[in-house]
């Protein structure tokens, strides 16, 4: 499927290397219009620290005061430790852009999954490796997908690690 459109284009895609995640992250964050949700095992670098990524990011969460992103994550050594440009993000319109950590009882799902909007969604089998399937418009899976995610957010709390100290 050449160049999906977020709404429109529902066709299952199986995704099989970083290039091709990276791609449909991409693009599904830059037509994003009103929220991201990503639960994720540490924020996988080769994709959202790429500065494209980001910059989509920095796009939703500055264009509308309706417009928010969480994301919930399993492991956040990765970011308190070493610099990460969604950590810089987050910390720079944090009105915005949610990091909290997930609960205990979801610590060990090996599955991550990302969603766009009421409509796209990846899914990543295993955090080591590059194997899921996406869809740039599938609103039943996504409300699935989101029960999830609501219930996993509302366990899980925020990392005082990630907050910047300012003296």
């Amino acid at each position: 499927m050449q160049n999906p459109t977020l709404g429109v284009d529902n066709e299952l895609l199986y995704l099989r290397d970083s290039e091709t995640f990276y791609q449909v992250v991409l693009s599904m964050s830059q037509q994003a219009h009103q929220h991201i949700r990503l639960f994720s095992r540490d924020l996988d670098r080769k994709i959202f620290g790429s500065e494209e990524v980001v910059d989509a990011f920095t796009q939703l969460a500055t264009s509308s005061s309706n417009a928010y992103i969480q994301i919930l994550m399993q492991d956040t050594s990765g970011l308190i430790h070493q610099s990460h440009r969604m950590h810089e993000l987050a910390r720079r319109v944090s009105s915005y852009i949610e990091i909290r950590v997930a609960d205990i009882m979801h610590q060990n799902i090996s599955e991550n999954f990302y969603l766009f909007d009421e409509e796209g969604w990846v899914k990543r089998q295993y955090p080591d490796e590059y194997v899921g399937e996406a869809n740039f418009h599938d609103t039943r899976s996504v409300r699935n997908f989101e029960h999830r995610f609501k219930n996993m957010w509302e366990r899980g709390e925020p990392d005082p690690n990630l907050r910047r100290i300012t003296i």
